[in-house]
């Protein structure tokens, strides 16, 4: 459970590494019964840290990017129309 949060600190320790020259507000919402971390950056959603039972590693999924797209990919959580099913081990980043 140790490595759990420590990944998850350096993760978003680097996001706000990268977010501090425009000083936005990042805001974090745990969801223990979903098993997951809302970010928020700016009053925006930017993404969630996933960690449920039957996935193998923890990841940030969705990522929404500053305009408001989704920029990974729905396959396997969230399959897409027209969207490639292999590789189910790429799931967020």
């Amino acid at each position: 459970m140790k490595i759990l949060y420590l990944t998850f600190a350096v993760i978003v320790f680097s996001a706000g590494l990268s977010l501090a020259a425009k000083s936005e507000k990042v805001d974090f919402i745990d969801k223990p019964q979903e098993k997951k971390v809302d970010v928020y950056v700016g009053g925006e959603y930017f993404t969630s840290y996933i960690y449920p039972d039957d996935m193998e590693k923890q990841t940030l999924y969705p990522i929404v990017s500053a305009s408001g797209k989704i920029i990974t990919r729905g396959y396997p959580l969230h399959p897409r129309p027209f969207e490639r099913t292999d590789h189910p081990h790429h799931v967020g980043l």
